[in-house]
């Protein structure tokens, strides 16, 4: 069997723009994928939709944000109307939502939960359907070590933030558990602190947390964007198809340490 070869088949990707989101995209194009990047403006697409195209990938963009449902079922029409179908939802979109509950503002609280829960809700709205007429597909959502893990440091502490990322583990069961007898698998990544610009312009921004961060993981540092890659390619394997329901932490051991 080929392992890791998606030639012929179709990947939606949210956030392809993004530190991961676009280290992604590099990687399944690599392995012979059509892409539909999506993000929040053409702007940010373009450098990553320019690189691939000049590689040889056949790829679209869609302008989507998360927390509008208009703009992920526009987004999903486009890309079965370009490729004629989708094989792969790659939901990497997702954002940050500090404070503690006693301080909460609603629309804070809600605008958190849109960005993150319901826009991967939404975009499995639209998805699962042209993945049940197939009967194939493979989903992967994106949680984080937060689902499982809650700072207890004031200026660390993201309630809506860490809620939203344990929603994502329960949609993943959810769905996951009925969808399998369809072909279609559901798994989430929650991964830890990774060097991109979210964690850059908010955990550390607080000094003492990437050495506190450090000196409790076993690998002793924060992840790169690349140490991502393969387990959103493994999940994404057609062979991979009796891993269902399920959710991989890859924080490099901090959450068992």
């Amino acid at each position: 069997m080929a392992y890791f070869d998606f030639t012929d088949r179709v990947a939606i990707i949210t956030g392809a723009s993004g530190g991961i989101g676009s280290v992604v995209a590099r990687a399944f194009a690599e392995q012979g994928a059509s892409l539909a990047l999506l993000d929040i403006s053409e702007e940010l697409l373009e450098p990553i939709y320019t690189e691939l195209k000049e590689k040889g990938c056949d790829c679209i963009t869609a302008v989507c944000d998360n927390t509008k449902e208009e703009d992920i079922k526009a987004a999903v029409e486009k890309t079965v109307e370009h490729f004629g179908k989708i094989d792969i939802l790659l939901s990497i979109a997702g954002g940050s939502g500090g404070g503690k509950v006693e301080d909460m503002d609603q629309d804070y609280w809600d605008n958190t939960m849109a960005f993150n829960i319901r826009g991967a809700m939404q975009l499995g709205k639209y998805v699962v359907p042209h993945m049940l007429e197939r009967n194939y597909g493979r989903i992967v959502l994106t949680s984080s070590v937060n689902a499982v893990f809650g700072e207890k440091v004031d200026p660390l502490v993201r309630t809506g933030y860490c809620t939203a990322k344990a929603g994502i583990l329960g949609l993943t069961l959810a769905m996951g558990t009925y969808l399998g007898k369809y072909g279609i698998t559901v798994n989430a990544i929650c991964p830890g602190v990774t060097d991109t610009p979210q964690p850059r312009n908010s955990l550390m921004k607080y000094p003492p947390f990437e050495q506190w961060y450090n000196d409790h993981n076993p690998i002793g540092r924060i992840a790169q964007p690349e140490e991502m890659v393969t387990t959103y390619l493994y999940l994404a394997d057609e062979n991979t198809s009796h891993t269902n329901a399920q959710w991989i932490v890859v924080d490099g051991g901090f959450t068992k340490a």
